[in-house]
């Protein structure tokens, strides 16, 4: 970019320098919650949030798969959570795992979260009361293998981390786990008497059409431009037990 282009670019340039920030560890923007959440917002620095997701590598070949070539490209685990010095920025990490392999390795998540712990108590000096997990790409049927094997891992490893390094004996905050599921076939919209509308951001649809067994809801959490937005479904957990 050239410098007499600088007063017609001003908004590729604050994307630019936003970028920087973000990749070494800056805050962009910040959140001011209402009044009535202020005292349950992240900024008091007692509730952790982590998201983690795995993605695989291609499928195989016809010729590797005939040969019964086992898989050799290892599926990845990307996982963020908000232990930085502010609440609201968070941080970014991966690690490998076997192919193909949508549960994620019980021993990966129990290292994974000494780390975050370790940061967590080194800009808040203090461990969280409450842990919040989201989990995406899991099927309905894969819940199970999400509470009974992953959150599990967390669980272990937060007793592990507190009991080696800290000295307290049976930690154990409160852990909130939201499964997203995005691949569903539900649409909502709004009837004006006229046409059908996306639904305001924001919407949330927590009764009626949801599951009686668990707490569902789905949102529509931005402004549609075009077409008719399927909502993110979640379903949410109280793994405190």
């Amino acid at each position: 970019m050239r410098a007499r282009e600088v007063p017609k670019k001003s908004a590729t340039l604050e994307n630019i320098v936003n970028k920087l920030n973000c990749k070494n560890f800056g805050q962009c923007y910040g959140v001011i919650p209402e009044s009535f959440a202020g005292n349950k917002w992240i900024t008091m620095g007692k509730t952790l949030i982590i998201g983690y997701d795995v993605c695989h590598p291609e499928p195989q070949s016809k010729y590797e798969r005939r040969l019964k070539i086992p898989p050799s490209q290892p599926s990845v685990l990307g996982i963020s959570f908000n232990g930085a010095v502010c609440a609201e920025t968070f941080i970014g990490d991966y690690a490998y795992q076997e192919p193909r392999q949508e549960r994620v390795t019980g021993s990966i998540l129990e290292e994974r979260i000494g780390w975050i712990l370790n940061l967590f108590w080194l800009n808040r000096n203090t461990l969280p009361e409450t842990v919040i997990i989201t989990r995406d790409g899991v099927s309905e049927g894969q819940f199970r293998m999400v509470m009974e094997g992953e959150i599990e891992a967390f669980r272990v490893g937060m007793r592990r981390y507190a009991k080696t390094t800290k000295g307290i004996e049976n930690y154990s905050p409160r852990i909130v786990c939201i499964i997203a599921c995005k691949r569903h076939n539900k649409r909502f919209a709004l009837d004006n008497g006229r046409m059908l509308e996306n639904c305001l951001p924001l919407t949330v649809i927590d009764k009626d059409i949801t599951r009686p067994d668990t707490t569902e809801f789905f949102m529509q959490s931005h402004k549609i431009i075009k077409v008719v937005l399927q909502r993110m479904q979640n379903e949410v957990f109280d793994a405190s037990q």
